[in-house]
């Protein structure tokens, strides 16, 4: 796992942004398998692999990443600054 999807599983909302720029998923918040970017008749949606959970249809690529990566902080802002300092 990269420091910048770590980043983002701990609720870095940059990091999330950033995962979704580089069309990167973050695993599944149920099982924690890999994640895909779907196509759905023209409209798209990311989906856990093993089907347990998936976002909502979209019409364009970037919303359904969008959707996917963004999770709710784990950690605070300062937490995260002080396990970064740790290493």
């Amino acid at each position: 796992m990269t420091d910048l999807v770590r980043r983002a599983l701990l609720g870095d909302r940059e990091a999330q942004k950033e995962c979704t720029a580089q069309g990167i998923a973050l695993p599944c918040p149920c099982c924690g398998s890999e994640a895909k970017l779907k196509q759905l008749s023209g409209r798209w949606a990311v989906c856990c692999k093993k089907n347990c959970v998936g976002t909502r249809i979209f019409n364009d690529q970037t919303r359904p990443l969008a959707a996917w990566n963004t999770r709710a902080p784990v950690l605070s802002a300062d937490e995260i600054e002080m396990l970064e300092g740790m290493e």
